[in-house]
């Protein structure tokens, strides 16, 4: 096979001008990775894709077959004897680091967000508050049934205890981790502007 590719100009009027590929260039000269090597040597900047219609795939879509296929051979690198960390353990050290990070992180809040929830918020509960707000996000206003799930449930004082009806509220799965950062900021706006009904049901 001719080494075309060894030629900067050649290269350069291959892929620059006339957008080729550099499979469709390592089939008329060298490999798809010869090419790339070579562009990278002569200083030729390398395109991050091919854009539209230049892309093989342009319009085309994996079928489910191969999709799952793909899927398996990716667990198949990472899962089990595959993943390259197994057998192996964290040292102490790295454990203790890790702890620490969190410690100095300014959400950290002891730990208490692995903490259950009281038995009486259920579903049940869950459901008389998003009902007794119209089933509307009482942050940014989204209707429940504009979304893919339900809303969620949010205390607004972060006491997993307190089921008092006026310090529930329902937020979108948006909002809900948004209110979990920068929480007395977040507690003082939902105290002051969320207007509920004292009692549910």
């Amino acid at each position: 096979m001719n080494k075309f590719y060894k030629d900067k100009n050649w290269l350069y009027h291959q892929y620059i001008e006339l957008m080729k590929s550099t499979n469709q260039i390592g089939k008329l000269s060298g490999s798809h990775s010869t090419i790339q090597r070579w562009l990278l040597k002569f200083d030729i900047p390398l395109r991050k894709g091919a854009p539209g219609r230049l892309n093989g795939m342009y319009g085309k879509h994996h079928t489910k077959r191969h999709k799952d296929k793909i899927s398996k051979i990716m667990k198949n690198k990472s899962s089990g004897e595959n993943n390259p960390f197994y057998g192996h353990h964290h040292t102490e050290e790295t454990k203790r680091k890790w702890n620490r990070k969190k410690e100095n992180h300014p959400n950290w809040q002891g730990g208490i967000g692995k903490e259950p929830y009281p038995f009486d918020f259920n579903e049940e509960l869950k459901e008389l508050i998003r009902k007794r707000d119209g089933y509307v996000c009482q942050l940014c206003g989204k209707i429940q049934d504009n979304l893919k799930r339900k809303l969620s449930v949010h205390h607004i004082d972060y006491n997993k205890e307190n089921l008092d009806s006026e310090n529930l509220l329902s937020l979108c799965l948006i909002c809900n981790p948004k209110v979990n950062y920068n929480r007395n900021h977040w507690y003082q706006i939902l105290k002051e502007n969320c207007h509920r009904e004292k009692n549910v049901g």
